[in-house]
């Protein structure tokens, strides 16, 4: 699908009509197992999932945690980068997002083909809201693209 580095667009598979998979499923890469780097590229499941899955081992995906993933993915087809893609060790990005809060930055405005309009953003940010609560629902989403 793209082209660029490290691109994670086999989260969306093609069978007539695209759907979108792997979120719950992917492995999150324990990078400090015999002090050794996994060979796995970045961007595995801990960049895309939400808060409450990473904090909770008990939880199983949700529709809020699906919205809070599919955020991710907007950003990642808009920027053609991976979530968090400053960050290379899956480590440091659960670090940034659990004990810092940090959301993924936004792309730079001067490039057309990444630009993200501000409703668009707001929107995006209100899917990555830390309580799965406020996180609009799907449907909420889908109006959004329709108008």
């Amino acid at each position: 699908m793209f082209t660029s580095g490290r691109l994670r667009a086999d989260r969306i598979l093609v069978k007539g009509e695209p759907l979108i998979c792997d979120f719950g499923i992917a492995p999150i890469v324990d990078e400090s197992a015999e002090g050794t780097n996994s060979n796995e590229e970045p961007g595995e499941a801990v960049r895309y999932s939400a808060p409450e899955l990473i904090e909770n081992n008990d939880l199983h995906a949700t529709m809020s945690s699906d919205t809070y993933s599919f955020a991710m993915l907007i950003l990642e087809c808009i920027s053609e980068k991976i979530p968090f893609s400053d960050y290379f060790h899956d480590a440091a990005v659960l670090h940034a997002r659990i004990t810092r809060g940090e959301w993924p930055p936004r792309p730079d405005g001067w490039d057309p083909r990444n630009y993200i309009s501000d409703d668009l953003w707001d929107l995006m940010q209100h899917c990555w809201s830390y309580s799965h609560e406020n996180r609009p629902t799907m449907e909420q989403v889908h109006r959004f693209f329709l108008f």
